[in-house]
């Protein structure tokens, strides 16, 4: 998994590159559910949109150590084999 802050040079386009859904599809983990989806850079949105999370949620990566964290909206994504999601509500504070 390769999460950027930056915001990549392009043509505008909003949402993920398709050029990079060339290689086919990966199988990762959404809430401990099997899913197939093209393999690519993803940006929050787009990667919620085709794992099927709601976009009022929020999307954690589960790393190699076991670790979770939250994607941002501003992250793009380079989505691996065998990677893990879970969703979950956003976590919000109250003074």
């Amino acid at each position: 998994m390769n999460t950027e802050n930056a915001v990549p040079e392009g043509d505008g386009r909003e949402g993920h590159d398709h050029d990079d859904h060339v290689g086919g599809t990966v199988e990762v983990f959404i809430d401990g559910k099997e899913k197939h989806i093209p393999a690519g850079t993803y940006t929050t949105a787009d990667l919620k949109k085709t794992l099927g999370v709601d976009a009022s949620l929020d999307l954690d990566v589960i790393d190699e150590h076991g670790a979770f964290r939250t994607l941002t909206d501003a992250d793009h994504t380079h989505v691996n084999a065998d990677e893990k999601f879970i969703s979950h509500v956003k976590k919000g504070g109250s003074s």
